[in-house]
């Protein structure tokens, strides 16, 4: 499946992809790839991807915090009426 020296195939990468898009199960494959020591192109891709959902994941709770904290802080009353 794989050339000489040890790239994947494209149709390894579509597989790789399909399954890291799986939700919990791709987060479990990502860091057993990337744990892995005998695919070095693998195992970089995981890290990478890892690194992104971590950016991501930093990103969707800084967002939804700010818009939690906003709504909250609307409905508390503290603000002056124009009447």
């Amino acid at each position: 499946m794989t050339n000489g020296n040890n790239v994947p195939s494209i149709g390894q990468w579509m597989l790789y992809i399909l399954v890291a898009g799986i939700p919990l199960v791709g987060f479990v494959m990502l860091i057993v790839w990337m744990l892995d020591k005998t695919n070095t192109a693998r195992k970089n891709w995981a890290s990478a991807m890892l690194i992104w959902m971590l950016i991501a994941y930093v990103l969707i709770f800084l967002f939804w915090g700010t818009f939690f904290a906003m709504m909250a802080g609307s409905m508390s009353g503290d603000y002056p009426t124009t009447m």
